[in-house]
């Protein structure tokens, strides 16, 4: 599939998709965003065929992405993993995947560095939360866009600085056909590693799902509905227990 490139102040240059660490269940089927802290990027803009967003949208979302999209970072089971998260609901919110075995991540980019705990883990999803960070709130979309609908994939790309990816939603599949928990939303375009946790978002700037996954396989990015995180948070607020417990490492 052909992409050109649409470069928003900054310079151009071509990405890979990260090998998993300890992806487990994924096999060899999905690569997890999460990468080493050696591999850096710059921020670009990747656009996708179809009904692509005006200069004027991309802009803006661009601008979106970098206030609100935050760098996670965590020494979990499977080593130091960094990808990316956002703020929304009254919770900073990334995968579950990214803190396996950790209580705290540490969050910064754009905010100030800071260790938040984990509050609460989904054990149905791949979800965490902490509090809040300084950084900008998003809003979660009322529903689910249509198969069709043109996207923007946000995340920092090796752990270095903001990438916005154009996507399509291309179908919603059960996800344990793709190795992960719930339903999934699939999104045609190859998302890079450190982008776990990251938004998608629609042409509004609203997010309508979350990242988690990428297939190399279909060339597909795999993102949670932002319906089922909706759901799940605020089931989460009231409830007084908590979903999951920090799993331990093997070995420990």
């Amino acid at each position: 599939m052909l992409r050109t490139a649409v470069t928003i102040a900054c310079v151009w240059v071509m990405f890979g998709v990260a090998t998993a660490r300890g992806a487990g269940a994924l096999e060899s089927l999905v690569t997890r965003f999460e990468t080493p802290s050696s591999q850096v990027s710059t921020a670009q803009v990747v656009a996708a065929p179809g009904d692509p967003l005006s200069a004027t949208e991309t802009t803006a979302l661009v601008r979106l992405a970098e206030a609100s999209t935050v760098r996670v970072s965590a020494r979990t089971c499977d080593g130091h993993q960094l990808g990316s998260g956002f703020v929304a609901m009254g919770h900073t919110l990334t995968n579950r995947h990214l803190a396996s075995g950790a209580t705290e991540i540490k969050v910064d980019r754009p905010v100030s560095p800071v260790l938040i705990p984990i509050e609460r883990r989904a054990s149905a999803l791949d979800l965490a939360i902490g509090r809040p960070v300084a950084a900008t709130t998003l809003e979660f979309a009322e529903s689910n866009p249509e198969t069709g609908t043109t996207v923007a994939m946000a995340g920092h790309a090796g752990g270095g600085a903001t990438i916005v990816i154009e996507g399509t939603v291309q179908l919603y599949d059960d996800g344990a056909a793709w190795g992960v928990d719930g339903q999934v939303m699939l999104i045609d375009g190859s998302s890079t590693g450190g982008f776990s946790g990251g938004p998608v978002f629609d042409r509004s700037g609203r997010v309508v799902a979350m990242l988690q996954g990428y297939s190399p396989t279909v060339d597909l990015s795999i993102a949670i509905p932002a319906e089922s995180i909706v759901e799940w948070l605020s089931a989460t607020e009231r409830s007084t227990e908590s979903d999951a417990e920090v799993t331990e490492c093997a070995g420990e």
